[in-house]
C-alpha cells in the first residue's frame, strides 16, 4: 500500500500543465505521466489537456478519490481509468 497521501507532494514539484502542453497530438496509447493524480487539484484540466492528444488515456489510480474519476469516465468516453476496486464501490 502506498502512503504518499499522507504526505503530498507540494503541487510546484509535480509535472506542471505548460509542461505537458508540449505532448504532441496523435498519441496511440497515453498512460497519465503524473503520480496519484486523484490527488491533484488540476485533474479535470489535465484530462482535458491530454485526452484529444491521444487515441487512448489511461489514468491509473489509488483509489483514494474515485469520485474525481466518475465525471472522467463520463465525460471521456475512450479513456481508461484503472483503480482499486475496493474505491469503485465506493461510487
Amino acid at each position: 500500500m502506498c502512503y504518499v497521501w499522507q504526505n503530498p507532494t507540494d503541487p510546484r514539484q509535480e509535472v506542471s500543465l505548460k509542461t505537458l502542453e508540449k505532448a504532441p497530438f496523435g498519441i496511440d496509447n497515453l498512460t497519465s505521466p503524473v503520480a496519484r493524480p486523484t490527488l491533484r487539484a488540476d485533474l479535470p484540466e489535465l484530462v482535458d489537456l491530454l485526452y484529444p492528444r491521444a487515441r487512448k488515456l489511461e489514468i491509473s489510480s489509488n483509489g483514494l478519490h474515485p469520485e474525481r474519476l466518475e465525471t472522467i469516465i463520463k465525460n471521456t468516453p475512450t479513456s481508461k481509468c484503472a483503480s482499486a476496486w475496493k474505491a469503485l464501490a465506493r461510487l
